[in-house]
């Protein structure tokens, strides 16, 4: 068996993908969002994308509620500093001033 989605195992060897969980759950911030993720180093696990955050073990990607934006890599989501903004807005506007 593979890996489930939300864990990930620290091989791309099938060897190492024993059990559902294999290495562990995917940590916080980080996108195992399908089955089957192995790597050398959790540092080499997909970041959630912009816009959007993981909790530990997740097995898909969480969207940052209106006011709230995420780069990209983070376990929760930031206030937005004007309240116009959205996460929709990270790398452009908001950066941008």
């Amino acid at each position: 068996p593979m890996c489930d989605a939300g864990a990930y195992a620290a091989s791309d060897s099938p060897y190492e993908q024993q059990s559902s969980t294999c290495s562990g759950l995917c940590p916080a911030g980080r996108a195992c969002l399908d089955a089957g993720v192995g790597v050398a180093s959790v540092s080499e696990l997909p970041l959630a994308p912009p816009g959007y955050f993981t909790y530990l073990g997740d097995r898909q990607k969480r969207e940052c509620d209106l006011g709230f934006y995420s780069p990209g890599g983070q376990p929760s989501c930031t206030p937005c500093p004007r309240p116009w903004m959205t996460s929709r807005d990270v790398g452009t506007s908001l950066f941008s001033g």
